[in-house]
């Protein structure tokens, strides 16, 4: 142990010490390391104390302060520019930069003239050289005009190029922004242009270029006013000039939507209503008074409500009822709510149709050698179905807004998934190609 400490140790000069004692030992040399050790640290921090102290002494020498007079009658009787306006004043406080913006970095304390902050410049890149570009923009005839009916005004933005204001159509399908050669001779300040590695494409064929050039504009990006920059290139044709995609996107000028609903919220099945039957000698329940709900609840419990009113889901009831359900409002995870009412005592009256669910042991041989599966979601299933103008009486419900009852097939129904299962659903897949299906309830 002795002979690894002293060969394995990193000071050197130490480690020749402890080698040169022939009565060495292992006490003795773990206390001659950390002698060692302790002179060197004390040693280090002496010479950093000793900077420490030249620094201030040297500091205080610079100082330009006079016996008797403080440093705000000093700069008071110092005059000079601003380094905050640009201006010559006296006092500090009669700046005309305190509290304004600044254009430049958008700091508060000085103009954009004295600003010392070099401006971000947002580049906007759409693809890489040696790339084969496609240009989207397709013209239509007039005498198809007729015919096609599309009276819808092309989307067109105005962006200010080399001092130019320069009008551009939006086109989604541009993969790169392009400019005519008739609208490159306008502008005031004609940028210098590079040779175009790319090769663009069009409907018609290739696309001759002149040149290309980065554009410089203003534009608000995540809310804040700053400098971007984005490839033009100039074309040698008499078209219109073309924004694309991806500069319009970040511009916030497009915005991409990977979902697009085209039945509305909540679709209605084909079909009769649904009649609820009830049992001979069936006893009506109704309450007088809402279950109370927490006051932070309330508004967005009245959100919900008029969203299902709005839906066709349910409305509002002013007549007399024999049947009135309380109702819970619960928090989904999402944060919104859910009007859950409690129907347990019109339950206990209901006539059932007895439809057994198919299980998965009853299913699972009918997919055998099977290849391809669809995955359908009924967005709120039971609200999909109508209910017969009685039967939504019998769902009346109460609540601290008032009492509703449901237009549409309740969740909360026993008899609501036989209904959905039997009826509905088979009648509008008895078209599909195939016999087996998997219905499940979530």
């Amino acid at each position: 142990m002795r002979d690894r400490i002293v060969i394995g140790i990193r000071d050197k000069q130490v480690s020749q010490k402890l080698q040169m004692k022939s009565d060495l030992t292992l006490r003795t040399a773990i206390e001659m390391a950390r002698h060692c050790e302790l002179i060197k640290f004390q040693n280090t921090e002496g010479v950093k104390s000793a900077e420490h102290v030249d620094h201030v002494k040297s500091v205080k020498k610079k100082e330009y302060r006079r016996a008797g007079n403080s440093e705000k009658n000093y700069k008071k009787g110092r005059r000079g520019t601003c380094t905050r306006c640009g201006r010559n004043h006296d006092d500090r406080d009669q700046c005309p930069a305190k509290g304004k913006q600044c254009m430049k970095c958008n700091k508060v304390g000085h103009f954009a003239a004295v600003c010392h902050s070099k401006a971000a410049v947002q580049e906007i890149t759409e693809a890489d050289e040696d790339e084969c570009l496609f240009l989207g923009s397709v013209e239509q005839e007039k005498n198809w005009g007729a015919l096609l009916a599309e009276d819808e005004p092309p989307w067109r933005t105005t962006l200010i190029l080399a001092h130019t204001p320069v009008s551009f159509k939006i086109d989604s399908g541009a993969d790169t922004s392009v400019m005519s050669e008739a609208t490159f001779e306008t502008l005031q300040n004609k940028p210098k242009l590079t040779a175009v590695k790319n090769t663009l494409q069009s409907p018609g064929g290739a696309v001759a270029t002149r040149g290309q050039f980065l554009a410089k504009i203003k534009a608000y990006l995540n809310g804040q006013l700053r400098n971007c920059c984005f490839r033009v290139v100039v074309v040698k044709t008499s078209g219109e000039n073309l924004l694309s995609r991806t500069v319009a996107t970040k511009l916030g000028l497009i915005k991409r939507i990977d979902e697009v609903s085209t039945f509305g919220d909540v679709g209605t099945l084909k079909g009769n209503p649904v009649k609820i039957i009830l049992k001979d000698g069936a006893q009506p329940y109704s309450v007088t008074a809402p279950r109370q709900v927490p006051i932070p609840l309330l508004p967005k419990v009245e959100e919900e409500l008029k969203r299902m009113e709005s839906l066709g889901i349910t409305e509002k009831v002013v007549d007399p009822t024999e049947w009135c359900a309380p109702t819970v409002p619960v928090i989904k995870k999402n944060g919104n709510i859910r009007i859950c009412v409690d129907l347990k005592r019109l339950n206990e009256n209901v006539k059932r149709e007895k439809f057994i669910l198919p299980t998965l042991d009853d299913l699972l041989p009918k997919l055998a050698k099977s290849t391809v599966f669809s995955s359908l979601d009924a967005e709120s299933g039971f609200w999909q179905i109508p209910l017969e103008e009685y039967s939504a009486c019998l769902t009346t419900f109460i609540t601290p807004l008032g009492r509703y009852c449901f237009k549409r097939l309740p969740f909360g129904i026993t008899s609501a998934p036989e209904i959905f299962f039997n009826g509905k659903c088979q009648r509008c897949c008895m078209d599909m190609i195939g016999q087996s299906y998997i219905w499940t309830i979530s």
